[in-house]
């Protein structure tokens, strides 16, 4: 959701955590934030036509994934509209290298797709994707979350969280590194932090994190996009 906060971008990280102590960053689906989204697609998924979740939810809303038949706004989840902007936002990328592999052939061959389809459908991609951008960046600037004020105050707040917990778990990560010398005269090195009470704080973010993102993604499917 997004894009308010750190910075607008059109890619979305996210937080697995299989245990407080592994935490990485990578794409999940309807994973949304202040900084960005994206949606986790199987290979067999790629090409330039809707992914099957995007599918799924055009067979629930409509033909028409953002108008509805009097020409007004299609009535969605704000959970449904993620999972339709990251798929366009993958369709728009793969009509891209489709149309680069396209721009210039051997002498005498023929394009394998005709540049000038692609790019007429690459541009309805993209007016799809300005759409759902404008609408989800209106709801989550308008929609009241409960402690945080907007949704992208909630969304600001919980990717601060990843930053920070970041920074402790690298911290606590180097801190605990062993040194090897093997001779007297290498250079000794000593710890400046207690790396037991900044693991624990790493752990206590991270938590933090879980609970607020696990909130969000409820609320995701309870709120009606604007």
């Amino acid at each position: 959701m997004k894009d308010e906060g750190l910075e607008t971008q059109a890619w979305v990280s996210t937080l697995s955590f299989l245990h407080p102590s592994s935490f990485i960053l990578h794409p999940l689906i309807l994973r949304d934030s202040a900084i960005g989204s994206t949606s986790d697609f199987d290979s067999e998924d790629e090409g330039s036509t809707p992914s099957p979740a995007a599918k799924n939810i055009n067979s629930q809303i409509g033909t028409s994934i953002l108008k509805g038949r009097n020409g007004g706004n299609k009535k969605m989840k704000l959970a449904e509209a993620l999972i339709l902007r990251a798929d366009c936002q993958k369709r728009f990328a793969q009509l891209k290298s489709r149309l680069l592999a396209n721009a210039k052939v051997q002498e005498g061959d023929q394009a394998a797709e005709e540049p000038k389809a692609l790019t007429a459908e690459l541009e309805g991609v993209a007016a799809q994707l300005a759409d759902l951008i404008k609408r989800i960046n209106k709801t989550n600037s308008t929609i009241t979350f409960a402690g945080f004020g907007t949704i992208s105050d909630a969304l600001t707040d919980r990717d601060v969280l990843a930053l920070r917990r970041a920074v402790y778990a690298d911290l606590a990560l180097t801190g605990a590194l062993t040194q090897d010398r093997y001779t007297r005269s290498e250079v000794k090195y000593v710890r400046t932090i207690d790396v037991v009470d900044i693991q624990k704080r790493a752990d206590e973010l991270a938590k933090n994190y879980r609970e607020l993102d696990a909130r969000i993604q409820e609320f995701n499917w309870q709120t009606e996009l604007i």
